[in-house]
């Protein structure tokens, strides 16, 4: 049997709710997206150090090892929507901090790392209830679908995004790009609030655990083969690959030589080959998803390690075009596997789980900051693919069935 048919791209439209909650998707990934752009920069401008850079990195994802856990838990027992809600609004504070300090001309370089906890705070929960509130809407390809379609809205904004957060600081400075940034914002906690309402009362009393119940709910989705090779091969990437995007703005200014535009163009590179990745992948019925991820993974690591050899603009370019490329693959069938592998009252336990393998990304960034400054961004970034690459080897023979398909 093929392990690829056609699909109906955009047959997850068809529901209402799904089309507001897409909009919603991706104003909040832009307005990450511009964060993660001019925060950087803004800090690199500063202190001039590719350690604090790559450790801002680390600082904002560090919340997803704890927060993605708890956040799997309350996903479960309540409702999907107010987790999201929630998530939002600490979305909204780190916005708000950085456009009072930029107003009241009073940014220091802790505000900018204060900043990227809450936004960190505001990914890992919204990490688990997004998906777990698109999995009680769908199922089958069609959840495969709509996921697909979900990771569309992050690569269009993550072309988007990077462009306006490199471009608009130079044009008219940070203090209105984050106004910006913050009328967006709001815009997506309105139609958050709007969302129709979920079925977290109907699991509620089913999911209701104390902790020795926890502990063996963590033992039943760590025993459940697909769910754990997710999670490794997540932890594998967030250690090895991930981390690689906080040198972008060292790579840019000091390899490549380019400015703050450019530098949003460059990391604009792997939106573009998510968005053509993602949208081929929305129109296809992927039977094998194992070996997807792993065709992900590898084009991912064989991208960064191109991206270490190149110091021309253009070719580094295409090459994160390619890692962008391997991100759709991984990232689209990433949660499919694990929704559709873990029982329905597992499913936010298990998610949650996911996010905290992306968790422990901040070692790879602290590391990662640490050869870059010992040794240079190139050479950090060439030893991190091959690792990386070394180490998928060992998951693929051990962890992942690839010949299997998948239901």
């Amino acid at each position: 049997m093929s392990s690829l048919r056609r699909s109906n791209t955009f047959e997850a439209f068809q529901d209402g709710p799904f089309a507001r909650l897409w909009v919603s998707f991706c104003l909040s990934y832009v307005c990450r997206a511009i964060e993660t752009t001019a925060l950087p920069w803004l800090l690199l401008e500063l202190t001039d150090s590719p350690g604090l850079v790559t450790a801002l990195g680390a600082v904002r994802t560090a919340p997803l090892i704890l927060v993605g856990l708890l956040a799997g838990g309350l996903v479960d027992r309540y409702s999907k929507k107010w987790v999201l809600v929630g998530s939002h609004l600490f979305s909204l504070a780190a916005a708000l901090l950085v456009l009072v300090m930029l107003w009241t001309r009073a940014m220091r370089i802790w505000v900018i790392f204060l900043a990227a906890v809450l936004s960190g705070i505001a990914y890992a929960a919204d990490f688990s209830s997004k998906r777990a509130y698109i999995s009680q809407r769908f199922s089958g390809s069609r959840l495969s679908n709509a996921l697909s379609l979900e990771y569309v809205a992050f690569t269009v904004t993550n072309i988007l995004g990077p462009l306006i957060g490199g471009s608009m600081p130079e044009m008219i400075g940070y203090l209105r790009t984050f106004v910006l940034v913050v009328a967006l914002d709001l815009v997506d906690l309105v139609l958050l609030v709007s969302l129709a309402p979920d079925k977290a009362s109907a699991v509620k009393a089913a999911t209701s655990r104390g902790a020795a119940n926890v502990v063996r709910s963590m033992r039943a989705v760590w025993s459940n083969r697909p769910v754990r090779a997710v999670i490794l091969v997540t932890g594998m990437l967030n250690l090895f690959a991930y981390p690689n995007m906080q040198l972008l703005p060292v790579l840019a200014r000091d390899v490549l030589g380019v400015g703050s535009v450019l530098h949003g163009v460059l990391r604009s590179a792997t939106g573009v080959g998510s968005l053509i990745g993602s949208l081929v992948l929305a129109s296809l019925r992927v039977q094998r998803k194992q070996a997807m991820l792993a065709l992900g993974c590898t084009l991912m690591l064989v991208g960064w390690l191109g991206t270490g050899i190149s110091s021309v603009y253009v070719p580094s370019f295409l090459l994160l075009c390619v890692v962008g490329l391997g991100m759709a693959g991984f990232s689209t069938t990433q949660p499919t596997i694990i929704v559709q592998s873990a029982p329905g009252e597992l499913q936010g336990l298990a998610l949650g789980a996911l996010a905290g393998a992306i968790g422990i990304s901040p070692l790879g960034a602290l590391w990662v900051g640490q050869l870059a400054e010992a040794r240079g961004a190139q050479a950090a970034i060439q030893l991190q693919a091959l690792v990386g690459l070394a180490c998928l080897g060992v998951l693929i023979w051990t962890q992942l069935d690839v010949q299997k398909e998948t239901p």
